[in-house]
């Protein structure tokens, strides 16, 4: 029922050699930072245009200046404070790129506590499967990161690739299904379950998951060209765009640089 781990063993030797060198990794967990908090940026900008929110406006600017620092970090502790700054004044302001009120303290992860973070969770463990798989055809090991240590059972470096994506894939479909009401509060459950205090019901997650798969396979344009497949592709799924990336990481790894650019959209 399962396949082969991988046919790369060599993929995977220089993977665990630049894990080990940590110049390498800082450099190349700068550069996952860098994605995601630009994302995140364009995101807020996104959302903002018509509605001139000037508490949005300043912590766009407030991510730039985040932008900016993260390559001047000079360890993986300062790298992650950058990015933990960065996403704290994203959820910060969350709530207020939703037409409906809807409850958001912030981020709250084991256990999310409202629909929001119930629909985060939610959609950032679909986005974990499918870039692990990623990992897994490319070749190389999903637990052996850069920006994530490795932690018994976790895919760090499948976690590592997700961070560009969370904004752009699952925040702004969390967005689209709450403000297109494709779901509303009536979706959601209170129980007495202090693991699970709320849930999401049966239809609510099959339109949810519909929705995924449906941005999953949504054509947009694709300038990170992979190092070893320089200008093949420019308009992608977002599916395929992820096998690119982790791609272009392994090609990163074979040569012993780190010019990988993250996957950013505008």
């Amino acid at each position: 029922m399962v396949g082969p781990e991988t046919k790369t063993g060599e993929r995977r030797r220089q993977q665990y050699e630049r894990a080990s060198d940590p110049l390498y990794t800082l450099a190349l967990a700068q550069r996952f930072v860098v994605g995601k908090l630009r994302n995140m940026r364009t995101i807020l900008q996104r959302r903002n245009r018509d509605r001139g929110d000037d508490a949005i406006a300043e912590v766009v600017d407030k991510i730039e200046a985040l932008v900016e620092r993260a390559p001047r970090t000079m360890n993986l502790n300062s790298l992650r404070g950058v990015e933990g700054s960065g996403a704290a004044l994203y959820f910060g302001v969350f709530k207020r790129l939703f037409l409906d009120d809807w409850p958001f303290a912030g981020r709250v992860r084991r256990p999310p506590t409202d629909p929001l973070n119930v629909l985060l969770s939610f959609g950032y463990t679909l986005l974990q499967h499918n870039v692990e798989s990623a990992v897994h055809a490319v070749g190389l090991d999903p637990y052996i990161g850069f920006l994530h240590e490795p932690v018994p059972g976790r895919p760090s470096l499948a976690l590592d690739v997700m961070e560009e994506y969370r904004p752009v894939v699952v925040d702004s479909l969390v967005m689209k299904v709450c403000n297109q009401h494709l779901l509303t509060p009536a979706h959601f459950q209170a129980t007495a379950d202090p693991e699970r205090p709320v849930l999401l019901d049966e239809p609510g997650r099959r339109t949810f998951v519909r929705e995924f798969e449906a941005r999953m396979e949504e054509v947009g344009a694709y300038a990170q060209a992979p190092a070893d497949e320089p200008g093949i592709e420019t308009r992608v799924t977002t599916r395929r765009s992820i096998e690119l990336q982790v791609r272009q990481v392994a090609a990163s790894l074979a040569a012993s640089r780190t010019d990988y650019q993250p996957y950013t959209v505008r």
